[in-house]
């Protein structure tokens, strides 16, 4: 499958791209329980920033904003 019909694109006026950051915490947990297929949860992904900036479609650059 391939898209042949180029010409019929629509170009978009805004692409938006996005970078996140986040922190990685040690979790608690108990010992499952072997019996059973398990997964066991070891870190967790805490957000703390991110980055975008936007692209016009003519080429012009708006950014980047950081948090």
């Amino acid at each position: 499958m391939a898209f042949k019909n180029h010409h019929k694109q629509m170009k978009l006026p805004y692409v938006v791209y996005t970078d996140f950051e986040c922190i990685l915490k040690k979790m608690q947990g108990c010992e499952p329980s072997p019996e059973k297929s398990f997964t066991v949860k070891t870190e967790k992904h805490e957000p703390c920033g991110f980055a975008y900036i936007i692209v016009r479609s003519d080429g012009v650059i708006y950014g980047p904003f950081n948090y």
